[in-house]
């Protein structure tokens, strides 16, 4: 898959613009606040549906403005060129194209420009909470199966319809009788998300361990898990969604008194386990950044050999923010890919000066 021209209309800082990229690495360069990450914000956009930055589509519209757009050209394998168009309006919301023509639901967008997005706020993938490594599955599992962030929708739905039922029942005993009109819904979403996590980790397990292997030429060892409360022997989505509903209906009481889901896929984690140690409790800076790297290569491994299809690679500074050996590694792991990467730092544009190279100043892209 190859971006060939992105055209941005009042979106952002950015006036009017297109730009245009080489199949190898494309260097976007400039000071801070120039328009750097809102280029890699509107591709990731015409991919997955959503920005990385905001969930306010308002953020995206130039100031004093009622609207704006993007658009991409690109190629696939097939050597079909696809156009994929976002319009922003402060009136309509937001509605996509592709080809010309308005899509009526998400899941006839998400992927069919596939990127692999790597920001700075990755890094700390591994020293956060659960809801980041979350995160960081269901958008990769969103980029293979476009139907995906529509379970993920539905399931945060009926999670805060329990929600709102456990206060009304704190107050109004009688409300509890409601619980159980959504336990079948709930039950059913819980179990396609958990199988897709469950079946995304399988295959990421190795790919990962050998990334890092590779990363620390072969001096230590990383491990990956799906740590959730759904027994691992229940193996198809019947099975799941039984065990499910019959926990929500014995935990009625319990989440009353606790003021929220104890259990669920909510809680879902991706552990990352160095050595037998607990990465997040003992993974050096250094480390960390290998395992994000690890993971976010194997991503798009996994997506090539699920697609057919090599994703675009989108770095937002991260490189700077590694040391010599690591960036090297990564700049050798995408040879042969369509690269964007974006950087302040003048040092990184003269060692990757075999590069296009984009200057970016004030919104405008030379």
């Amino acid at each position: 898959m190859v971006l060939k021209t992105l055209k941005l209309k009042q979106f952002r800082n950015v006036e009017e613009a297109e730009i245009r990229f080489d199949d190898g690495v494309n260097l976007v360069f400039g000071e801070n606040a120039q328009g750097k990450t809102s280029l890699l914000e509107a591709i990731y956009l015409l991919s997955a549906g959503k920005s990385f930055r905001t969930r306010h589509m308002r953020e995206m519209i130039l100031h004093d403005r009622r609207e704006s757009a993007a658009e991409a050209v690109f190629v696939r394998e097939n050597e079909r060129e696809m156009r994929m168009r976002v319009s922003l309006s402060k009136e309509r919301g937001k509605e996509f194209f592709k080809n010309g023509i308005k899509a009526t639901k998400l899941s006839e967008i998400i992927g069919c420009l596939s990127v692999v997005l790597f920001v700075p706020e990755h890094l700390s993938m591994v020293k956060e909470g659960p809801q980041v490594r979350r995160a960081f599955l269901d958008g990769a599992i969103s980029q293979l199966y476009p139907m995906y962030p529509s379970y993920l929708n539905e399931y945060k739905k009926l999670y805060e319809t329990r929600i709102s039922l456990i206060r009304q029942a704190k107050e109004d005993p009688k409300k509890r009788e409601l619980f159980c009109l959504y336990h079948d819904s709930l039950a059913k979403m819980s179990a396609k998300i958990a199988l897709y996590r469950r079946h995304y980790i399988e295959e990421l397990i190795l790919r990962a361990a050998e990334q890092y292997r590779l990363i620390s030429d072969g001096r230590e060892e990383l491990k990956l898990a799906y740590e959730s409360d759904i027994p691992a022997e229940l193996k198809t989505e019947e099975e799941i969604a039984a065990f499910v509903k019959q926990r929500l209906e014995k935990e009625i009481d319990r989440d009353i008194r606790a003021g929220f889901p104890v259990h669920g896929v909510h809680r879902d984690d991706l552990a990352l386990t160095l050595d037998s140690h607990e990465a997040r409790s003992f993974a050096s800076q250094g480390q960390q950044r290998s395992i994000v790297l690890a993971l976010k290569l194997s991503e798009g491994e996994l997506a090539h050999a699920h697609l057919g299809e090599t994703p675009v690679f989108l770095f937002d500074d991260v490189l700077s923010e590694l040391d010599r050996r690591r960036r090297d590694f990564v700049l050798s792991k995408l040879e042969g890919k369509q690269t964007i990467l974006t950087f302040c730092d003048p040092v990184r544009k003269k060692q990757l000066a075999g590069a296009n190279r984009i200057l970016v100043k004030e919104g405008n892209f030379r």
